[in-house]
C-alpha cells in the first residue's frame, strides 16, 4: 500500500504546474534567492542523512521574473529527532514520506518534531481523527482537508516553535487588552427584601 501511494503521489507531483499566477498554476515562486538556496541546500542535507530522493527539486527558468522551483520528494526510512532535515522548516515545496507500522507510531513521530502548527488526517474512521485530536501536539488539525486554507474565523496558532499558545485571528485583540468584568444594578434599594439568614435593625 505504501509503495502504491508513493507511486501515485510521485506522478501527481510531476504533473503540478509551476509559474506565474496569471497562468492557472498550482504554485508560484519562492519569496527570494535566499529561499531558493535554502530549499536546494536542504535536499543535500536530506541526502547526506540517508533520505532517498524520489523527486529532486531544482530552479526553473521561466519567462517571468521570480524564484521558481520544482517540487521535491524524499523517502525517509526512519524518524530521527536529531536530524537537521527532519526537524527544520524549509519553506519550499518539499515532502518527506515516512513509513510507519501503526497509527501510534505516526502520532509519536509527529509529536517528536520541534514544530506544532498544523496537521491533517485523511481517514473515514472518526475514531482515528478523535485520537489525533487528543494526542497530537498541534494548534490546527484538519480532518479530510489539507493543512492550508485555515479559516480566519477560527483560532490560529501552533505549539512549540510554531507559536506561543496564544491563537491569532479573531483572538488577536486579546494580546493588547485586559478583560474587566463588571456587575451593575441600577434598581432602587428595597429594604424589605432580605437574603436568607440575614437580619438588620428596622431603622436602616
Amino acid at each position: 500500500i505504501f509503495d502504491e501511494f508513493v507511486g501515485t503521489f510521485h506522478l501527481m507531483a510531476k504533473s503540478l504546474k509551476v509559474g506565474h499566477w496569471s497562468q492557472d498554476v498550482f504554485m508560484g515562486p519562492l519569496i527570494d534567492k535566499t529561499a531558493v538556496e535554502k530549499y536546494i541546500r536542504f535536499q543535500e542535507i536530506a541526502k547526506r542523512e540517508g533520505a532517498e530522493s524520489l523527486m529532486r527539486g531544482k530552479l526553473l527558468n521561466q519567462d517571468q521574473d521570480g524564484y521558481y522551483v520544482s517540487p521535491s520528494i524524499n523517502i525517509v526510512d526512519r524518524f530521527d529527532p536529531g536530524s537537521v532535515y527532519q526537524k527544520s522548516e524549509i519553506f519550499g515545496p518539499n515532502v518527506a514520506l515516512f513509513k510507519v507500522s501503526d497509527f501510534d507510531e505516526a502520532i509519536s513521530q509527529l509529536n517528536g518534531t520541534q514544530y506544532g502548527l498544523s496537521s491533517a488526517i485523511f481517514t473515514k474512521d472518526r475514531a482515528l481523527y478523535e485520537k489525533a485530536f487528543e494526542d497530537l501536539d498541534v494548534g490546527l488539525l484538519n480532518w479530510n482537508r489539507t493543512t492550508n486554507g485555515a479559516s480566519s474565523r477560527l483560532p490560529f496558532g501552533g505549539t512549540k516553535k510554531s507559536g506561543n499558545h496564544r491563537p491569532t485571528a479573531h483572538y488577536a485583540p486579546y494580546y493588547c487588552v485586559t478583560p474587566v468584568s463588571c456587575l451593575e444594578d441600577l434598581t432602587e434599594f428595597e429594604g424589605e427584601i432580605k437574603l436568607p439568614g440575614v437580619s438588620w435593625p428596622e431603622n436602616i
